[in-house]
């Protein structure tokens, strides 16, 4: 049986995401540490998300650790409802014509996404600590996710194991409309947004950001 990814999240601010690391880092399992580097297209500007409202596919190319992927999650975005994965990774030297295959498909816009995670395992949950870069301090974005993945019938109480969890940690959890909110902020971040007139900004759009590829 396929898997869902069942997720909630909530913003930290510095302090908030310093002593939230060191906590995992003590008291849970340190599984991992990553920079990502994404490109999530759309066939419409992407500005307004709510014209994304009612958008169930959301196909991006995710580069982590210099490990390339595919990766569509389908399912509506701005609620904790379990999304389907589906990931397919290839060389990162297709990355180019990747990118320019989901230009001629149609996928036009886009926006860049930056991140530096960690991932725990803490009460059989996992935590990822994301901290957004940007080259001016004042758009830097820190956020925390808990993830289970599971099966369509146990989605309910699966949330509800989450909650509890982020409640435990004095974590505050996005409503809906906060989620929307911050996506917005991390959305209007300079220097993120991408419009393919042609396949060769695909290339100028990988080589302005070539420090997040390797």
């Amino acid at each position: 049986m396929k898997k869902l990814e069942l997720e909630i999240r909530g913003e930290l601010n510095k302090k908030q995401y310093s002593k939230l690391l060191r906590y995992l880092h003590t008291t849970g399992k340190f599984i991992k540490q990553f920079q990502r580097f994404q490109m999530l297209f759309f066939k419409i500007r992407s500005e307004d998300l709510k014209s994304h409202k009612h958008l169930k596919n959301d196909l991006r190319i995710r580069i982590e650790n210099g490990a390339c992927s595919i990766t569509l999650k389908h399912g509506y975005w701005q609620t904790p409802s379990g999304r389907e994965e589906y990931i397919i990774p290839f060389e990162q030297e297709y990355l180019p014509d990747v990118a320019k295959m989901l230009y001629r498909l149609g996928h036009r816009f886009g926006k860049i996404m930056l991140q530096n995670t960690r991932i725990f395992r803490y009460k059989d949950i996992e935590w990822a600590i994301v901290k957004v870069p940007h080259t001016n301090s004042k758009y830097v974005k820190y956020y925390w996710e808990a993830e289970k993945e599971v099966s369509r019938k146990d989605e309910s109480k699966a949330l509800e194991i989450l909650n509890k969890a982020a409640e435990e940690l004095e974590l505050t959890t996005f409503s809906k409309k906060e989620f929307i909110l911050f996506l917005e902020r991390l959305n209007k971040m300079p220097g993120r947004s991408f419009d393919f007139h042609s396949k060769h900004n695909i290339d100028k759009v990988l080589k302005d950001f070539t420090e997040y590829l390797s």
